[in-house]
């Protein structure tokens, strides 16, 4: 019987013996597990911000193909309604909005120009505001009339630019490169091409409309 005790006593002792050498870790053993931990750190934080970074670019993306959609939503309103197309470079038309009186003639106040200004990245509409109580001598100075000639020459476009009453409208923000033509030869033009980066250097995010008048003046052309 007191055999078998002092087996029982041994046997637990040396059970609780090898447990306290086992309770705690070793130096090594904790240099590889913070160096595991540290490890699996790095590749999760690396694959958030991965992840984060594509999210961002393809929010940034869908942002600029809305822009572009919104500009050239703009650019048909504006070119469709219109009657004539004057003075124009690789960065302006200028163009005759609409025969707002109905007495089939050219006015100044009914002109209005489409410019890409690139010291502030916008693509602007300028044209002619009167705002109320604006003086009728005013109004009727500016209210000239030109012949097909002198609307498309380039005088017309520097008096919108210089004109107190200009109103300058922005069609589209972030616009790093525009150009702009007419399609068509002579006189009886009547469709436009824009072509236009938004936002980025990167010709994946390059967008073309080919716009054209609904209702051309060509009874005005000579």
């Amino acid at each position: 019987m007191r055999t078998m005790e002092r087996t029982q006593a041994q046997t637990k002792h040396g059970f609780l013996r090898f447990a306290c050498r086992r309770r705690g870790l070793t130096l090594v053993e904790l240099i590889l597990a913070m160096t595991i931990t540290a490890m699996a750190c790095t590749a999760v934080a690396a694959i958030m911000k991965a992840t984060a970074n594509t999210w961002e670019a393809n929010q940034q993306d869908d942002e600029t193909i809305v822009s572009a959609r919104i500009a050239i939503k703009r650019l048909r309103t504006i070119v469709a309604d219109a009657k004539l197309f004057g003075y124009s470079t690789s960065s302006i038309l200028v163009l005759w909005a609409g025969d707002a009186n109905g007495n089939f003639q050219i006015e100044y106040s009914e002109c209005a120009m489409i410019q890409y200004d690139p010291a502030t990245d916008q693509l602007q509409l300028l044209d002619i505001y009167f705002p109320p109580g604006t003086p009728q001598g005013d109004i009727d100075a500016r209210n000239v009339t030109f012949t097909f000639a002198d609307f498309s020459a380039s005088q017309l476009a520097t008096l919108l630019e210089a004109d107190s009453y200009i109103r300058a409208r922005t069609l589209a923000d972030n616009v790093v490169s525009f150009t702009v033509s007419t399609i068509g030869q002579g006189s009886y033009v009547r469709t436009a091409m824009f072509s236009f980066r938004l936002g980025q250097d990167d010709p994946s995010q390059q967008f073309d409309a080919a716009v054209s008048m609904h209702s051309p003046a060509y009874y005005l052309v000579e």
